[in-house]
Formats: C-alpha cells, sequence, structure tokens
C-alpha cells in the first residue's frame, strides 16, 4: 500500500518540478523521499489522535489496509491522485459503522469538516499569497528573479513531502502505535514508489494548468502550509487535493494560464471526494464479509 501511495502521491508532489525542467525524475525523486522520510520521523507522532476516533480500529487493521490497497491501486491505474488519508480513515469509518463499533463521531465530524474547508481554504491562499508574491518579485531584476523561483521551487517540493511524511505516512503509524523505526520503514517503502512514478508524473505535468515556477512554488508552499496545520491538531488531510485546489488559485490569480478545464475538474473531484467515497464504500463491504465470516 505504502509503495502504490509513493507512486500516486510522489507523482502529485514531482510533476511540477520535472515538467519546468528544473530536476530530472531521479533527483527529484530522492529529493522528495528525504522529505518525506524526514517528516515522518519528526512530526508523524502527532497524528495519534486518530487513535480516539474508536478503541476498536485496531480489530479491522487488515481489512483497513487491504480496502485502502484495492482504493489506490484503482485510482493509480487510471492516472488519477488519491488522498491516502481519507481513503484510509474512510474505510475505517466504513467498516467500524458495519460493526456497530463504538465510534467518536465528534472528532470523525471535525475531521470530515477539515476536508470540506480544504480545497476552499487552499485556493483563497494560494490565490492571496501568488498576489503578494508577484508584488515583490517585480522589484527584481530577470536574472534575479530566475535563481530565486529554482530555489523556492526546490525547497517547496522538500517542504510538501516533508508535510506529506508528517501527515499520511504519521497517519499509518500512528494507527498500529508504532515509534520511529517503524515510520522511517514505512516512509522508506512509499520513498521507492516515488521513484517509479514517472508515468503519472508525465501526465499530470502536461495535462494540468501551466503556470510559471514562482506560481509553482506558491500553490506548493500554500497547500503545505495548510496541511501542516492541519498535521498540528492530528487530522488526516489530502495534500493531493490542497495542492491540486491551490494550482487553481494560483491559475485564477495569473495573467498568462492554460487551463484544462476537464482534466483539472476530474483530478480536483477525484482527489477531494472520490477518494473517500470508495474507502468508505469498500470500507462497508469489508465490514459486511467481516460479519457475515464472524457468523458462518
Amino acid at each position: 500500500m505504502l509503495f502504490i501511495f509513493g507512486v500516486n502521491n510522489g507523482a502529485v508532489i514531482k510533476s511540477s518540478l520535472v515538467s519546468s525542467g528544473l530536476q530530472n525524475q531521479r533527483k527529484a525523486s530522492l529529493l522528495i523521499a528525504s522529505g518525506l522520510i524526514l517528516g515522518s520521523v519528526l512530526e508523524g507522532w502527532k497524528m495519534r489522535r486518530i487513535q480516539f476516533v474508536s478503541p476498536s480500529v485496531n480489530l479491522y487493521a487488515f481489512q483497513i489496509i487491504l480496502v485502502a490497497l484495492l482504493v489506490m491501486l484503482l485510482l493509480s491505474l487510471l492516472n488519477s491522485p488519491a488522498s491516502l488519508a481519507q481513503i484510509f480513515f474512510s474505510s475505517a469509518l466504513g467498516i467500524l459503522l458495519v460493526q456497530h463499533a463504538q465510534i467518536n463521531f465528534s472528532l470523525s465530524f471535525e475531521i470530515i469538516f477539515s476536508w470540506f474547508l480544504t480545497p476552499f481554504l487552499s485556493i483563497l491562499l494560494s490565490y492571496f499569497v501568488y498576489k503578494l508574491t508577484l508584488m515583490v518579485t517585480q522589484k527584481f531584476c530577470l536574472l534575479s528573479i530566475t535563481a530565486f523561483s529554482k530555489l523556492i521551487t526546490l525547497s517547496a517540493v522538500f517542504y510538501s513531502s516533508y508535510v506529506l511524511g508528517a501527515n499520511n505516512i504519521g497517519l499509518i503509524s500512528a494507527f498500529y502505535q508504532e515509534g520511529l523505526i517503524t515510520s522511517f520503514l514505512f516512509s522508506f517503502f512509499a520513498s521507492i514508489g516515488i521513484y517509479f512514478s514517472r508515468k503519472m508524473t508525465k501526465t499530470l505535468g502536461e495535462d494540468l494548468i501551466v503556470i510559471s515556477s514562482v506560481g509553482v512554488s506558491v500553490s506548493m508552499f500554500s497547500a503545505s502550509f495548510l496541511v501542516w496545520v492541519f498535521t498540528q491538531f492530528g487530522f488526516p488531510a489530502s495534500v493531493t487535493a490542497s495542492v491540486m485546489s491551490s494550482v487553481i488559485g494560483v491559475g485564477l490569480a495569473s495573467k498568462v494560464r492554460v487551463f484544462n478545464l476537464k482534466t483539472l475538474f476530474f483530478v480536483t473531484i477525484v482527489s477531494w471526494g472520490l477518494s473517500a467515497l470508495l474507502g468508505l464504500f469498500f470500507g462497508n463491504l469489508a465490514g459486511i464479509y467481516t460479519e457475515f465470516g464472524k457468523k458462518a
């Protein structure tokens, strides 16, 4: 599951870096992998709040992982970004509902509400940050802007992968109540998947909004900062949905842009909603199958 997660989410972060020509596939993969590992080790422990959703959640660990694996694989085969956080949480919720297990509905609703806030906050934040960035960069010469853009883009990609590791890998580690060594191993397996995301990286880099390198940096930083804030409260958040929404915000604020509305809409909806719905649906099926097996 973590390998496929690396293929899928790694492509989302890597696409902007590779399509802009700043890094090749290998160097970009190494940069993202280092951020992923560092984030999971340093801040992954903050996701332990997810344990309070239900004391029975660990009883269905295999079913939850299996559902997450299948949904991640399905969406990856369609070259569509998928949110591991949403799939994982919603599949657990689907199983627990069928099993009539004790659920902290207050916390669950808070997490789901944060998913609805994510795309709107990402668009607003990236829109205004990009406008502010343009005002600042207009005072510099072209050579300085080019150097600044390269540095800030590399930093933005690293920060995005760091937050992805802290939130999504941290979620899996917290689910098993494991420590730093397990977090490192989980992020290592995901990092291997990042290296094999060449095809999906190319698809995302060519089919979405064409924006400047400064726009790429702003969208990545805005999306990652928002997910980082959610991480501090232990909320599993969709990095993919946040990044896609931030790209829209930058695209709306940019004077020069190329929209592929059909592809962009599809990718954003998949990242935001379909991941959770598929997780909940297959989680329900897994819960029904488990209940049937108990009675049999």
